[in-house]
């Protein structure tokens, strides 16, 4: 395998032979080029915590609007390597509740959190993604999480954890 590049020429030139096939690009560009990716994270690549403290069960509501546990999270981005300039999605992974579609399950049946946009109340389910932007490698978005229960029911008293994954994504 052969791969040159010499940038101060603007020339680049990659030949790979293999028995079944040979591949050659010629790229001729205009400016420099920047092979080295930038790693972006989220929240200093720090979990995030988010504690509702005591919580009377009874007093959980079934949506966004009538519980009153509800806590904010400012998302915040960070990207190190070249400059970031870039609209980007955070995709929130997650097992869905059995009751609700939008809410994550928790270890406390009939009890699941919801993720939401409190500029607009726009729910995101797992599997769902948040659109922002970075710019100059940075960003951020303000988020909610909401505890909620199955309509009907009175769960269990006790403690209870739930989990999910935000992965950012740039296009």
């Amino acid at each position: 395998m052969m791969l040159q590049l010499q940038f101060n020429d603007r020339v680049a030139l990659s030949s790979c032979n293999r028995p079944a096939y040979q591949l050659r690009v010629n790229l001729i560009a205009r400016n420099s080029i920047d092979s080295s990716p930038s790693t972006c994270v989220i929240n200093n690549n720090l979990p995030i915590d988010i504690d509702f403290g005591s919580v009377d069960l009874v007093a959980v509501g079934t949506s966004i609007f009538d519980t009153p546990f509800k806590k904010n999270f400012r998302l915040n981005y960070n990207c190190e390597g070249p400059v970031v300039n870039s609209p980007i999605a955070v995709k929130w992974q997650a097992i869905p509740s059995a009751f609700h579609p939008h809410a994550v399950t928790t270890s406390k049946q009939n009890v699941g959190v919801l993720l939401f946009r409190p500029d607009s109340s726009a729910l995101v389910g797992p599997g769902g993604e948040i659109s922002s932007t970075i710019t100059n490698s940075t960003g951020s978005t303000d988020v909610s999480f909401a505890l909620v229960k199955k309509p009907d029911t009175f769960p269990d008293p006790g403690p209870f954890t739930a989990s999910g994954t935000l992965t950012l994504m740039l296009p």
